[in-house]
């Protein structure tokens, strides 16, 4: 079993703040699967985005790399909406998420080598932060900017020390194995260690993926399990715990947050927190801090009631004498379900945390 299944399974046991509804799991299976039916969503959907490479090969592959070595908090307060972090490229304006896909864009098209690791190995400060730069001087600058340049020479030099330079000789090593994959950006690449210690019943370790299995899955679904992106263990994957799926989650009903949780969260999304301990340590800020307990219980039955969801979707499908679904294809279409009627479920908060690791 995937460790970081094991380790929601696990999370889920020992929650106090995060529940799962299992009682909706099968309304919201059947308006999840209604929903990808309509748009016959499949791995097609990932190349038809205008920002993502629309050919297969090692550059797709390292530009891959790169995305999500950086794909990492995009979030803005609502009381900051309008100063939100924008670039804008090709005459279009792109924020969260894609504002990073438009800079490395904007980047390539200027001739900066974004891609290259012998060149972001030894980037500067000035260059990276030229490369991120926002629409207009008043709009908010991209977070983390110091954490961005230090994660980019670092994948670089290791890149360059022990995979001849390229990406793409580290994806070749997985011998078309996503757990493989994911073991070896966990092990070589420090930011991709996406993991935290815990107190259940003793100190635990529990993992959580999110970086490393999303980068697999972007290679599944550029080369559509093919060629350098075929892995014949995909299904293994998780969905990627971020802080936008459960927004969506909460919104079908299978996901529920204690009172004290949500009550937190909505002030901290709004920015207008009492000046009252909400959660048993200073959070005035509205940011958890990388590993608090909230952030954990958030992250660990989002990871398990996705999984849930698939059984029962893959059920449904199977009835029909379909093909089965699995997480990577279903953490896609909730995250872009999420995108798209973000005005729906503007009134559930997301929780905010300020981590590299999503």
């Amino acid at each position: 079993m995937n460790p970081v299944l094991q380790s929601a399974i696990l999370i889920n046991k020992n929650s106090k703040n995060v529940s799962i509804n299992n009682e909706k799991i099968h309304s919201a299976a059947l308006k999840v699967l209604d929903g990808i039916n309509s748009t016959e969503y499949s791995t097609n959907a990932w190349k038809q985005h205008e920002l993502n490479p629309n050919v297969a090969n090692e550059e797709a592959v390292e530009w891959i790399f790169v995305i999500d070595l950086l794909n990492f908090c995009f979030w803005t307060t609502k009381d900051k909406k309008s100063r939100e972090y924008s670039v804008s490229y090709n005459g279009k304006s792109y924020t969260g998420y894609w504002s990073l896909c438009a800079s490395i864009n904007r980047a390539l098209d200027e001739g900066i080598p974004i891609t290259d690791p012998s060149y972001y190995s030894k980037i500067s400060r000035n260059e990276l932060e030229y490369i991120f730069r926002s629409s207009s001087s008043n709009q908010e600058q991209i977070k983390m900017l110091d954490e961005r340049l230090e994660i980019l020479n670092e994948a670089g030099k290791v890149l360059v020390d022990k995979f001849e330079g390229r990406f793409v000789n580290c994806l070749k090593q997985a011998n078309n194995s996503s757990l493989k994959l994911v073991d070896l950006l966990t092990t070589n690449f420090p930011s991709f260690d996406d993991k935290q210690v815990v107190q259940f019943d003793g100190l635990q370790t529990v993992k959580f993926n999110k970086r490393a299995q999303i980068l697999v899955a972007d290679i599944w679904a550029c080369f559509e399990n093919e060629g350098l992106g075929k892995f014949t263990d995909i299904d293994s994957l998780t969905m990627f715990a971020d802080y936008r799926v459960p927004q969506v989650l909460l919104y079908l009903g299978i996901l529920e947050y204690s009172e004290q949780l949500y009550n937190f969260l909505l002030a901290s999304n709004s920015c207008s927190l009492p000046k009252n301990d909400l959660a048993g340590k200073d959070l005035n800020s509205g940011v958890l801090p990388s590993g608090h307990i909230y952030e954990i219980e958030i992250r660990g039955n989002s990871i398990l009631v996705v999984e849930l969801l698939r059984q029962e979707i893959n059920k449904l499908l199977q009835q029909n004498g379909k093909p089965g679904i699995n997480s990577v294809l279903l953490d896609f279409y909730l995250w872009d379900y999420a995108k798209k009627y973000s005005e729906l479920m503007d009134h559930i908060p997301i929780h905010l945390v300020k981590s590299v690791y999503y």
